[in-house]
């Protein structure tokens, strides 16, 4: 009986390595004869038979995958500094946890750097438990190269006041500005597409908003986007929406606190002018 198992164990091993040497010998032959058509002299035909290989592909070069583009903007600061015009609008708005607590800043900036001619206005709209009406100042800079005209305007009051800065007073000025910049965050950046925004190509990214719900609130909104511009990777927009809240909707207990921030910069290398109001001549 054992000599019976062997032996059939023999032929088994034996038929198999017939079928595995054919198919070897099938696939050699075929890539012969291929070999031979393929050079073989115009007009002689090959002395060996055609076999056709359907299984046996042509080598067909991978498409490249084209990398993301940068998420990464320079400084804030640092890109409007490349610019040689600009509008530059910056808002944020907070409200909560009550509902009476409202705080919104608008600040637009016009800049040349041709005549250094800088123009800033910033309207703040706020209210609060201890001042429950809604109030708005707005407050305006005028600055021709060393010229300054500072305007505030309150409970429909303007004062104006104009002042002139020395060349020391200026460079100090720059040199302190020029040391601190805002970078924004990038987290899990993702890339949208290429977009374009204001007249400049950009490209567009959304980015997760990281630290919200620690304390266990409900994070009820939370999105963050931005687009940063090809040709000198300057931030051209942003903005984030950010809500959070204590318990469910509707319980007078509850407390949300909503926050929106959003920059956008326009009207880039255009002709801006800024002149100085009357009342500051």
């Amino acid at each position: 009986m054992f000599e019976k198992k062997n032996l059939l164990l023999i032929v088994v091993y034996a038929a198999l390595f017939c079928m595995v040497s054919a198919l070897c010998l099938f696939i050699g032959w075929g890539v012969w004869n291929t070999y031979q058509r393929q050079t073989a002299p115009a007009g002689e035909p090959s002395n060996q038979p055609g076999v056709s290989i359907p299984f046996l592909p042509s080598a067909v070069p991978l498409p490249t995958a084209t990398p993301a583009p940068d998420p990464r903007p320079v400084g804030f600061y640092e890109g409007l500094a490349s610019l040689n015009s600009y509008k530059l609008k910056i808002r944020t708005l907070f409200t909560g946890p009550k509902a009476v607590d409202y705080n919104e800043n608008i600040s637009t900036t016009s800049y040349n750097q041709n005549g250094d001619q800088l123009y800033t206005k910033v309207e703040n709209t706020s209210s609060s438990e201890d001042e429950p009406t809604k109030k708005t100042t707005v407050s305006e800079q005028y600055r021709l190269g060393q010229k300054y005209c500072q305007r505030s305007t309150s409970d429909g009051e303007t004062e104006s006041e104009l002042s002139e800065a020395s060349p020391l007073q200026q460079t100090m000025t720059d040199a302190i500005f020029n040391l601190f910049d805002i970078t924004v965050a990038t987290k899990d950046a993702k890339f949208i597409g290429a977009e374009t925004i204001n007249g400049v190509p950009a490209n567009h990214f959304t980015f997760t908003v990281s630290g919200l719900g620690t304390s266990g609130a409900e994070v009820t909104q939370s999105q963050g986007e931005y687009w940063v511009a090809q040709d000198g990777q300057y931030l051209v927009k942003y903005r984030v929406t950010m809500e959070m809240r204590s318990g469910p909707a509707g319980d007078p207990k509850t407390e949300t606190i909503h926050v929106e921030i959003q920059t956008e910069v326009s009207e880039i290398n255009t002709a801006i002018t800024v002149q100085m109001p009357p009342d500051c001549k």
